[in-house]
């Protein structure tokens, strides 16, 4: 069974399963973000490999580190399955790289209202980064860029396989 498309084409029903898997959790993050879910165990290992690795970059960049790594990884398997055309893999990637982008926003909105949810008694990135750029003021407009990207991965996910031929 197929259903049409705008442009015409035959897809099968099959390919909008990780649609419909999908979009309950993307729906979930952004009604709960900054709520801990399994996704943070294995973005927290990412992120704490990107500070390590951006690290030998100086102090600046072993703050920015983390996060860049916790947008480059997921953008660099989503680019991977898409290029295969494995519509599966790129929706899971992209759902990935969504609810990073909610939770980054939800730690960069923090940092003047001291709301910064860590693991260390260290200052948090975002404060540091902010502060250091000298744009604490920022961080609403900061966080709120970084959310409407997150949901804009969303509405990818669930409308990705329209674009598979």
């Amino acid at each position: 069974m197929h259903i049409d498309t705008v442009a015409g084409a035959k897809i099968p029903w099959s390919s909008w399963v990780g649609s419909l898997l999908l979009f309950p959790l993307c729906v979930y993050v952004c009604l709960n973000m900054g709520t801990y879910t399994f996704f943070d165990d294995v973005s927290l290992v990412v992120h704490t490999l990107g500070a390590f690795m951006f690290g030998v970059f100086g102090p600046f960049m072993k703050a920015a580190g983390g996060t860049l790594l916790q947008i480059a990884l997921p953008v660099l398997l989503v680019r991977f399955f898409y290029r295969h055309s494995y519509v599966l893999g790129a929706q899971v990637f992209l759902f990935w790289l969504g609810q990073n982008l909610v939770n980054i926003s939800v730690y960069a909105q923090g940092v003047q209202v001291h709301r910064l949810p860590h693991l260390a008694d260290t200052q948090h990135d975002w404060h540091y980064m902010l502060h250091t750029l000298a744009i604490p003021e920022y961080d609403v407009v900061i966080a709120s860029s970084f959310f409407v990207v997150g949901v804009l991965c969303f509405v990818a996910v669930v409308l990705l396989p329209g674009y598979f031929r």
